[in-house]
């Protein structure tokens, strides 16, 4: 692990690194020295993530040789994903994820006094790439543009082909929170009626016609021209939609999954796009994820990639420059409201010992 860079010195991993950050925040006079320890690709983003850390801190090497007490002892955890080789390493009181899933994590093993929180502010950028994905099918921007060159204009102008719309198109969203609300109120701007399910039935809101439970969703493929997927990836949405939800699809729809890959069915979506009984899909999330730059872990036992009915994107729905500023600024003040014995906001798991 490379030295980490605190309040303009360099310090090896193996020891403290303390600072007090200028302030970017309300100030957090009288605050203690906040331990903090990183894990996976946060351990690389330390860097952006101190720029709004206004506390005195201390950022604990968790690779270092375990203390006499058996483990790393730190405030705050920062991780997207705790397992048991973590659990054995480090005891926290607060695991704050910096992203809104919690799959990753294995709640058993984080302890019983502690909090688990994620972050959101991710749900624009996520929405704007649905929109996107749905226009690019209906405009077919990049055969437009492929087509257009001095030499052949007079052709083209005379021949171009027609294109879609999405006013008047129904678009079923899988998953009504806060990703799939804000998909719901841009497509309602553009003319497209809206469809919903959630876990449970709500009244309609966001434009949505109606908001049903799971026992909808067959009909929501059924009368859709696109269906987004944006639920949680848990025991109850593994495999949800699968080879019967995507056997009552429109032959053009096309499927848009912003969630996580394994909330379809992999064998059941690829048949599907390879025999064409469905229109397409846009896939942003996949079914394996490396865990290292040069990792051999391919997105998926099949090559959707070689489909020319699916659009395949590496998990960069959400990836914006302004994403990461939003997250890792409400991440600090999390760090904050902890040590100040202040609420903390979106809480996943709360103390079990108080």
């Amino acid at each position: 692990m490379p030295a980490l860079r605190a309040g303009g010195c360099i310090l090896p991993p193996t020891q403290l690194a303390s600072c007090a950050c200028p302030a970017r925040f309300p100030s957090s006079k009288g605050f203690p020295v906040i331990r903090i320890g990183l894990l996976g690709v946060l351990v690389s983003q330390v860097d952006r993530l101190k720029k709004f850390w206004d506390f005195p801190y201390e950022i604990i090497d968790l690779e270092a040789p375990l203390p006499p007490t058996g483990k790393h002892e730190v405030d705050v955890l920062l991780s997207v994903v705790f397992k048991a080789e973590h659990a054995q390493r480090v005891n926290f009181k607060l695991l704050q994820a910096t992203g809104v899933g919690v799959d990753a994590i294995d709640f058993d093993l984080v302890p019983k006094d502690a909090w688990v929180c994620n972050m959101y502010h991710h749900e624009g950028p996520i929405a704007e790439y649905c929109i996107l994905a749905m226009l690019n099918h209906e405009i077919r921007w990049a055969e437009l543009t492929g087509m257009f060159s001095n030499e052949t204009w007079s052709d083209v102008y005379f021949t171009r082909p027609r294109h879609g719309e999405v006013a008047g198109k129904t678009l079923g969203i899988v998953g009504f929170g806060h990703i799939g609300k804000e998909i719901a109120t841009r497509a309602q701007a553009m003319g497209m009626r809206i469809l919903a399910v959630a876990s449970r039935d709500r009244a309609p809101s966001h434009g949505a016609a109606w908001v049903k439970g799971p026992e909808a969703l067959g009909d929501l493929f059924e009368q859709s021209d696109y269906v987004v997927v944006c639920c949680d990836l848990n025991d109850k949405t593994r495999g949800l939609i699968n080879a019967p939800v995507l056997s009552r699809m429109k032959s053009h729809g096309v499927v848009i999954n912003v969630a996580r890959g394994p909330v379809i069915d992999e064998v059941a979506l690829y048949t599907a796009l390879q025999n064409r009984s469905i229109g397409g899909a846009v896939l942003d999330v996949w079914y394996r994820n490396p865990g290292h730059r040069g990792d051999c872990t391919t997105p998926s036992d099949l090559r959707f990639d070689m489909l020319d009915n699916a659009v395949c994107t590496p998990h960069a729905s959400a990836w914006t420059e302004q994403l990461a500023e939003r997250r890792y600024s409400a991440v600090a003040g999390n760090i904050r409201s902890l040590m100040a014995g202040q609420p903390l906001i979106n809480v996943v798991k709360a103390p079990a010992i108080r």
